[in-house]
């Protein structure tokens, strides 16, 4: 697909290399990645990567200037921020394993289900988190989840959404107003709000949830391929 400029988003922050924090030898793949650079500048631009691809058919092109070039290595001085972004949603379609947490299906005619970009697009702030984890079924644990009667856990609020394959669920934080954590069967996903003071609320409930449900049983977190 041809690259496709008008799709950049015209708000764009000051280049992170020249007005930011990041060194000018910072390379694409370090943004994408967020390995050893600043975590806010990367969640910060990561927002307009993420409103480049969802406006545009994928797979995104590249500028006429970088076709030939190593997506991965190109320096963010040698881009204008307009590049940064098309060069960041390349690399991300093509080389990253975001490339699901970036392009995500459109809304769904199935009212049993939301889409991830549905929910995405309710909040503000959608902030990339990882589980480290190899495989979870967040169906079958949301369904666990709902299922039990103990008071110890204090959320059983959830959907079930489209998005990936082995299934992807919704929970809402019960002590974070106006949030929702969207997991992926990969054990990635979305912290959604609306502050970014509320980011790390969310990360703490639902890390020290996820633990809880992990260490008691209610549901195996790895499963085979095959499941």
């Amino acid at each position: 697909m041809a690259y496709q400029p008008d799709a950049i988003p015209d708000d764009l922050p000051p280049h992170p290399s020249r007005e930011g924090p990041l060194s000018e030898d910072t390379e694409i793949e370090r943004l994408v990645s967020g390995d050893g650079v600043d975590s806010t500048v990367v969640m910060r631009w990561s927002e307009y990567v993420r409103a480049y691809a969802s406006s545009i058919t994928p797979p995104p092109g590249l500028p006429a200037r970088f076709e030939d070039a190593d997506v991965a290595t190109v320096r963010l001085s040698d881009c204008s921020p307009e590049e940064v972004v098309a060069l960041a949603g390349w690399y991300i379609w093509h080389e990253s394993d975001a490339r699901d947490l970036f392009y995500e299906s459109g809304p769904t005619d199935d009212d049993r289900y939301e889409s991830v970009e549905a929910v995405k697009r309710a909040h503000p702030i959608v902030h990339r988190f990882d589980l480290d984890i190899d495989r979870v079924h967040p169906q079958a644990l949301a369904i666990s989840m709902f299922s039990q009667e103990s008071g110890e856990l204090r959320s059983r609020s959830f959907e079930t959404i489209e998005g990936s394959e082995g299934g992807t669920v919704v929970y809402y934080p019960p002590p974070v107003d106006d949030a929702a954590v969207v997991l992926f069967h990969d054990g990635r996903g979305f912290y959604c709000c609306s502050t970014e003071a509320a980011v790390e609320a969310v990360d703490d409930w639902f890390r020290a949830e996820f633990e809880a449900w992990r260490e008691e049983g209610i549901v195996p977190v790895q499963f085979d391929d095959s499941e």
